[in-house]
């Protein structure tokens, strides 16, 4: 679950701004679906806190995490997904990736049967005209 909270608020498209009267950031997204996704974030308490430049710091059920970001793809409507490589505070480098099921399912490494039965999953909820975005 920790990863996945990750990699939506690594991914989500957001305007940190100083207010100056409180001195703190106030956190913007830019669509409706992003302000579900931060709203959901902040229930299960992962908390986006700032993005400054290259480096995004969040926090994950109260413990600190800071990211530097090394490399971003925005989305592409050829590509149909986004891309972020990000540095950890331990050195360690982590790529995520935000888009359509058609562009993220090939990258997506699991058991051949399993797999099968999640892009069922995401072929039915489709079918009912939700629209589906895929988290990797």
């Amino acid at each position: 679950m920790r990863k996945f909270f990750e990699c939506l608020s690594m991914t989500i498209a957001v305007n940190a701004q100083l207010n100056l009267v409180s001195d703190k950031y106030e956190i913007k997204v830019q669509t409706p679906d992003e302000k579900a996704f931060m709203d959901a974030m902040n229930e299960m308490d992962y908390k986006f806190e700032s993005r400054v430049q290259d480096i995004i710091t969040m926090k994950c059920r109260g413990e600190s995490l800071i990211f530097k970001i090394v490399l971003t793809m925005p989305f592409d409507p050829s590509r149909k997904k986004m891309s972020l490589m990000l540095k950890t505070a331990d050195d360690r480098h982590i790529l995520y990736l935000k888009g359509a099921d058609s562009s993220i399912m090939p990258y997506v490494k699991m058991d051949k049967k399993e797999k099968e039965k999640l892009q069922q999953r995401i072929d039915q909820y489709a079918l009912k005209g939700y629209r589906i975005m895929v988290f990797a």
